[in-house]
């Protein structure tokens, strides 16, 4: 079911159950966060819910706390763009169930809401808002979720490297195949340690390892100037892939 309403009280005027209805997109809207949580608890078997371009009004009271025990996939924004939609529902949602989770918040938000659900999620796209520095906090989150295999992290300005935490917790995610990071930092030449510290830590389990970088001319002219390029590349011959580089170019193959 797709619900793209242009106003508040176009939402109001839903008032039946929709027992049936497994998949659910909300886009464009702007409404309060009672109002949706009292949508979503007429939807009692969702499983697919996407939530898109949503602006949340000021509560008029204090909306109930809501879990739907069958949501598996949970994606806050349109796929391949930056994230906008305003995610701060998600602290009126318990979610037992889900499986995938695509979300822009910040490091307290998400830690509550993995700490009530204790969900068994497999995929997690997050981007850490600008208080949302990699800290215990994050770390934290990784720890209640030991069965994710696929993690996507856009850092902000202000963060240090997140391989930083797999330095520092090396039992972290024990399971994790996927790996894209996204980044603003610029550490000169001790990022690519740290990547290659990361990858020899992970060899055997870890399939793929994207880092997108953007300051993509100072990054080329550095890194193919020296040994780590020949490092990186000995890890793609193990079966392993590696991509550092721009969203569309892999430095890797130039």
């Amino acid at each position: 079911m797709y619900l793209s309403p242009l106003y508040h009280r176009d939402l109001k005027g839903i008032n039946y159950p929709f027992e049936g209805l497994t998949s659910l997109t909300i886009d464009g809207s702007d409404m309060s966060p009672g109002l949706c949580i009292e949508l979503l608890g007429r939807a009692p078997n969702l499983v697919d819910l996407d939530i898109l371009e949503v602006r949340f009004l000021p509560a008029e009271s204090t909306p109930r706390h809501l879990t739907i025990p069958a949501l598996r996939r949970l994606h806050f924004g349109r796929p391949g763009e930056w994230f906008w939609s305003e995610s701060s529902i998600l602290r009126l949602l318990t979610l037992p169930a889900l499986q995938s989770l695509v979300i822009d918040i910040a490091d307290s938000g998400l830690l509550d809401f993995l700490t009530r659900s204790a969900p068994p999620l497999r995929h997690l796209n997050v981007r850490l808002k600008a208080d949302g520095v990699l800290s215990e906090g994050i770390v934290a989150c990784l720890q209640l979720v030991p069965g994710l295999t696929d993690l996507e992290i856009l850092l902000p300005h202000s963060a240090n490297s997140s391989f930083d935490l797999w330095t520092q917790n090396s039992a972290l995610l024990p399971g994790l195949q996927t790996l894209v990071v996204k980044e603003y930092y610029d550490h000169g030449m001790e990022r690519y340690h740290r990547v290659l510290d990361f990858l020899a830590q992970r060899r055997g389990s870890l399939k793929s390892l994207r880092l997108i970088l953007w300051d993509t001319q100072s990054h080329c002219k550095e890194v193919w100037d020296d040994a780590p390029a020949a490092a990186l590349r000995a890890f793609q011959s193990e079966g392993i892939y590696v991509h550092v580089g721009t969203k569309e170019i892999n430095f890797l193959s130039m």
